[in-house]
């Protein structure tokens, strides 16, 4: 059980992160945004890069819910541990530094070489997809309607029967399931959603402590193609878990 935690300013963290992780991953191509914090998570970090027209990123964030608990987001794996005071918070940042040294970064690589969506197919996705979400809808008799936990099952059940099939036979259902998440949060008053050069955006309304709001940002059809990659559903449990209906 963690201790009770000593303050450590935004800054201090930051500086630690940067000089811990973010030496090698600049070296590797990745740019750190600025700290977020939400109610129910303060992202510490959060790394992108674009190589070869595919986006990446992992990210470092605080569990406000339990005071001293951080995590680490690479690839749809999530690695947990604690810090009390800025030694162990430093102690910390090795831990996940370790990890994507180790691990992280050569999925990443890996990753940039495996079939993936290609311009055409984003674009494709960009422009239809309410007819994707549509068949969706039609194909596993759900609507926009739906309670958000079974309209979860039923995403769940559709993506986890694809996890061991070739991607070229399955991007289309995976373009139909991005298309129904979409559809199914279009109304949500907390949810934007905008095309942009890099495809369908939804935005997710946060707002911190002293009212600033933010949003947090999901490619949903690159949310789908990473959960069947990585044969997980960590990552639209996360997305889920933000809109708060999961």
């Amino acid at each position: 059980m963690v201790r009770e935690s000593m303050i450590i300013k935004d800054k201090s963290k930051k500086e630690i992160i940067n000089r811990i992780i973010g030496g090698e991953a600049k070296n590797r191509g990745f740019n750190c945004d600025s700290i977020r914090k939400g109610q129910l998570t303060h992202y510490l970090a959060i790394f992108n890069r674009k190589t070869r027209g595919k986006a990446q990123r992992f990210d470092i964030y605080e569990d406000l819910l339990h005071k001293g608990k951080i995590s680490l987001v690479c690839m749809g794996e999530k690695i947990d541990t604690e810090y009390r005071d800025e030694l162990s918070f430093e102690t910390a940042m090795k831990k996940f530094a370790e990890y994507m040294n180790t691990i992280g970064y050569k999925i990443m690589d890996d990753a940039l070489n495996v079939k993936d969506f290609q311009r055409g197919d984003i674009e494709l996705f960009s422009d239809n997809y309410q007819r994707y979400g549509d068949i969706f809808f039609l194909e596993n008799s759900v609507d926009a309607n739906a309670d958000s936990k079974d309209f979860y099952n039923c995403i769940k059940k559709n993506m986890e029967i694809l996890f061991d099939r070739d991607f070229d036979e399955i991007k289309d259902i995976l373009m139909k399931i991005a298309g129904g998440i979409v559809c199914f949060f279009k109304s949500n008053d907390n949810v934007t959603i905008e095309k942009g050069n890099g495809g369908i955006e939804v935005g997710v309304k946060k707002q911190t402590k002293d009212g600033h709001v933010f949003y947090n940002d999901y490619d949903v059809l690159h949310l789908a193609y990473i959960s069947y990659q990585k044969k997980t559903m960590v990552l639209i449990d996360k997305f889920f878990n933000d809109i708060d209906c999961h």
